[in-house]
């Protein structure tokens, strides 16, 4: 059986590299300890990421088309999108999380500001907004009907 695969978005724009990159391994880590499958669209960027001081510097028009495709597959490869920081305006985050919403993606967002549920599209879109990570995996685990370490087990079946 597959492991339920969730897209990690985040706000990149204003972020050191070493930020983002501790933010994804532990939201990785944590993810794994339930036996899913996180999608981290910057795995193996960290390093280029470190060299500029804002991600568009340098970059032609061919490899912003290479991450949007990237990115865009990820998206509709993974089973839901799991928003780390829905408490900060970032365009690239609100472009994944619209693609996601699109193709009917459950979005879970980690809001931890609060701020954003009060936006009117965040809050509507959002199938789940909590203040932590440990907040939105347990609403994954509990609500989202996914198949963890002991889904292997049998069902219990009744006798007629």
């Amino acid at each position: 059986m597959r492991s339920l695969r969730l897209y990690l978005c985040g706000s990149v724009t204003g972020r050191s590299a070493k930020e983002m990159r501790e933010e994804r391994l532990s939201a990785s880590a944590v993810l794994r300890e339930h036996g899913w499958t996180p999608v981290d669209p910057l795995a193996g960027e960290y390093d280029e990421l470190k060299r500029r001081r804002n991600i568009q510097d340098d970059q032609s028009g061919l490899t912003f088309a290479n991450i949007c495709l990237k990115d865009k597959y990820a998206i509709e490869s993974s089973d839901m999108l799991l928003w780390l920081t829905a408490d900060v305006a970032s365009y690239g985050s609100c472009i994944e999380v619209g693609l996601a919403w699109a193709l009917g993606k459950p979005i879970i967002c980690v809001d931890a500001e609060g701020l954003g549920q009060r936006n009117a599209f965040v809050s509507h879109i959002s199938t789940f907004i909590g203040g932590t990570l440990e907040e939105a995996v347990e609403f994954i685990d509990r609500y989202m009907m996914v198949d963890g370490p002991d889904s292997e087990k049998e069902p219990d079946v009744e006798a007629d």
